[in-house]
């Protein structure tokens, strides 16, 4: 899609990118997002929403994108094309940002399979290692380590050796009283890269040394000894050779930066669009901006769009154009926010289509478009010397010379700046030509006859701006099928102008005027009522849906309750089936040893509790045959529910069933038996097998779940995470704006087996996951 330069400076893109891109950490991020323009193609276009959307993801899944600060290296790399060398500190910024790329590039490896476009990206990012290895030469300041090579190495330590010959003899030099007194202080310095000494003016002739330069005072003159003069020479010997040294190595880094141009500017890209998407993502979670849904048609439908440079003074508009009608006239007084409409719909469509999240509501749609033309506003043009009128038509022309059925059309004041009738005639006959062409058109206007136009032709449709007539301002909500009111009668009266006068200029309206103006004004009374009705019957929803999500907590809190003295009672049975196998066990064991009558009590007492158990497990579960009502027959094979014994059914008397396990007889509860198919026989003898869990995840993700349906589907997976015998469990929520992640740690608090729970570590998640730890059996913290 293609936005003209002088539509992008009207829409003011250029200040809304630089509002998005203030949120980048870097000049490559901001650089990335001020230079964005709409893609020329879906395709495009999808590719760039799927880098969001993999971004997005990421951060409110596992975390922020480790950064930290980096500048182009762009124009360092055509400075070297022609210098053949950089300096150290210009060679660093090479080095951040090779550095930086394989921190990222290693960061979106380990997340691969959850940001796989990001990936695709990433993954082409030249691998540094042996580069980096070359540049370790120099320090964090850009100076060169002295084993950045041998003969280096060799210069700097005779440099150092030649300064403390200097200074030692020096020291000595000016504490000799002979030659102290000639001296302004006992101390020596550099002068231009020479060591002296400050001698007093008067002492010139006789000092033994050689004159450097005299203060600007002319009190003191620095001066070689002579001793110095050649230890002096050969230092700047020594470092002018070191100088060269530094600068052979310096070329050669240079040289190997060049090689890797291409490599190096993809680099820089990748961060760039890094960045620049993460602000994007600032942006959207600031503003509560989300991606609108594509749509294959030349049509836009805002769900409460508010325009992004209006901030907190914005109010949501609601506006749709291209299904069921191609011109949409939004009519009203002047200085009634029509232009603030007009305006807000060219924004959306131009963010949308440069891959931009919209502050708008999720149910916004925007479809495709070869271009946007938008005439709005007084200009005028100095070069052509131009009226206002003039301008205006000489911009129609040109979209008149270029517009499709695939175009967005954007008529500021249609019919202004000329004669009121010849104006509004123009005006129709603008829009028919662009109707017969086909192409989406929003006009604004306060004509009348372009007003009529708007309720009478086929495939138009009319629109206004409310405008309060209390505080004599507009509202800026946008009235879909309904023509806008001039109220310049009303605001007059209103003003203080005297009643009579009014009612004159009335009676002088036409006729036909006068009907129309009452038609409209019924219609935006009947409009009104209708508003008044809907926010009270969304006033009702609201409640009703809060007390729907008031009663479905007390219902998880009571399952939560059942199921916790459930999992008691499943214990208990459980306790007692391993007392009974293990009594068995031993009665079988020592059968001969001990009377077959104490046997038999010992193992009779093990059965009744154990059915006592049963019962009362039964009749919590309200579970089993009596509850399906699938009652077995005598003979029938069966499984008494919650427990994991098997046999058959011997026969039932007043609701209790007796069954055979395994050679012995029980007695349980009807209710708790269920029947099942014909199993192979197993193996006679006295055996209990506890039930196994079935395999439950160690985490569970309801990332953009309702509140509603998250906090059933955590409780019944923490219930089965518990019994299943986790220490601790993940709960992926996602950032978003906290409300789901708020609910779930309100649940955690009423649940009585979790123990404690916090938000997992940035490596883990942070804010988008947590952690909930459950109390052991023994009653403390797992």
């Amino acid at each position: 899609m293609r936005v003209g330069e002088d539509s992008w400076r009207a829409l003011e893109m250029d200040l809304i990118l630089s509002r998005i891109s203030s949120r980048a950490r870097s000049e490559l991020g901001r650089g990335f997002v001020e230079g964005l323009r709409p893609c020329e193609d879906s395709r495009e276009l999808e590719r760039r929403r799927a880098l969001f959307e993999d971004l997005l993801l990421l951060c409110d899944s596992v975390g922020d994108v480790p950064w930290s600060d980096v500048v182009s290296v762009r124009g360092l790399l055509e400075d070297a094309k022609v210098t053949g060398y950089l300096r150290g500190e210009e060679i660093l910024a090479f080095r951040r940002t090779m550095e930086l790329s394989q921190r990222v590039k290693s960061y979106l490896r380990e997340n691969r399979s959850l940001v796989p476009r990001l990936w695709s990206v990433a993954s082409r990012v030249k691998d540094f290692e042996a580069p980096l290895r070359e540049l370790s030469v120099l320090d964090e300041h850009g100076s060169l380590y002295d084993w950045a090579s041998p003969r280096l190495s060799e210069l700097r330590r005779l440099e150092r050796s030649l300064r403390d010959r200097i200074k030692a003899y020096l020291n000595s030099f000016v504490s000799d009283p002979e030659h102290s007194r000639m001296l302004q202080e006992r101390s020596f310095l550099l002068r231009n890269g020479r060591f002296v000494v400050p001698v007093k003016g008067i002492y010139v002739n006789k000092f033994p040394g050689m004159l450097q330069e005299w203060s600007s005072s002319g009190a003191t003159a620095y001066m070689e000894p002579t001793r110095v003069v050649s230890m002096n020479n050969e230092l700047s010997k020594v470092l002018a050779e070191i100088g060269e040294e530094e600068l052979k190595i310096l070329r050669g880094l240079t040289q190997m930066l060049l090689g890797m141009e291409g490599e190096l500017i993809y680099a820089e890209d990748f961060l760039s669009t890094v960045d620049g998407l993460y602000a994007v993502y600032r942006y959207s979670e600031a503003e509560g901006a989300r991606l609108p849904a594509l749509s294959s048609r030349s049509a836009f439908s805002l769900r409460r769009f508010r325009h992004p440079l209006l901030g907190e003074r914005a109010v949501p508009i609601d506006v749709c154009c291209g299904e069921g009608f191609r011109i949409l006239v939004i009519t009203g007084p002047n200085t009634g926010g029509k232009t603030v409409a007009l305006k807000s719909v060219g924004v959306a469509v131009t963010m949308a289509w440069c891959g931009l999240p919209l502050p708008a509501s999720s149910d916004s749609s925007i479809g495709v478009f070869d271009e946007v033309f938008i005439d709005v506003g007084d200009e005028q043009s100095i070069q052509q010397n131009l009226s206002t009128f003039s301008s205006h038509v000489s911009k129609i022309i040109r979209m008149l010379e270029r517009a499709t059925s695939s175009s967005l059309v954007l008529l500021d004041e249609l019919g202004a700046g000329t004669d009121p009738q010849e104006g509004a005639a123009l005006g129709v006959a603008i829009l028919e030509e662009f109707r017969r062409r086909g192409a989406l058109v929003v006009a604004t206007t306060h004509h009348e006859l372009i007003k009529i136009y708007s309720l009478s032709q086929e495939g138009v449709e009319s629109a206004s701006v409310e405008f309060d007539l209390k505080t004599l301002s507009p509202t800026y909500r946008i009235a879909m099928g309904i023509p806008g009111r001039s109220n310049a009668l009303d605001v007059a009266l209103l003003l203080g102008m005297p009643r009579s006068v009014v009612e004159e200029a009335r009676s002088r309206l036409g006729t036909s005027r006068r009907d129309l103006e009452e038609v409209v004004a019924e219609l935006h009374a009947k409009r009104e009522a209708l508003e008044r009705a809907l926010q009270e019957a969304e006033r009702r929803r609201a409640e009703a849906e809060e007390m729907a999500i008031r009663l479905r907590k007390e219902m998880a809190e009571a399952e939560s309750k059942r199921l916790a003295l459930l999992r008691r009672t499943e214990e208990e049975a459980f306790k007692v089936l391993r007392e009974v196998q293990e009594q068995a066990r031993a009665m079988l064991s020592s059968i001969q040893g001990h009377a077959r009558a104490e046997a038999d009590r010992a193992y009779q007492r093990g059965k009744e509790a154990m059915e006592v158990s049963l019962a009362r497990l039964a009749s919590l579960r309200g579970e089993g045959a009596g509850a399906k009502g699938l009652t077995p027959s005598p003979g029938d094979p069966v499984r008494v529910e919650g427990s994991g014994l098997r046999g058959r059914l011997l026969g039932v008397k007043k609701g209790v069933a007796r069954v055979e396990v395994g050679g012995a007889t029980l007695e349980v509860p009807l209710t708790s038996l269920v029947k099942e198919e014909p199993r192979e026989e197993e193996p006679r003898g006295i055996g209990f097998r506890l039930p196994k869990p079935k395999e439950v995840p160690s985490s569970i993700s309801v990332r953009g779940k309702t509140v509603e349906e998250a906090l059933p589907e955590v409780m019944d997976y923490l219930d089965r995470a518990y019994r299943f015998g986790y220490p601790w469990v993940s709960i992926v929520h996602g950032r978003g704006e906290g409300i789901l992640r708020r609910e779930i740690h309100r649940m955690l608090k009423e649940v009585p087996y979790v123990a404690s729970f916090e938000l997992a570590s940035p490596a883990e998640g942070g804010e988008g996951v947590t952690v909930v730890k459950f109390v052991r059996s023994g009653g403390s913290a797992a």
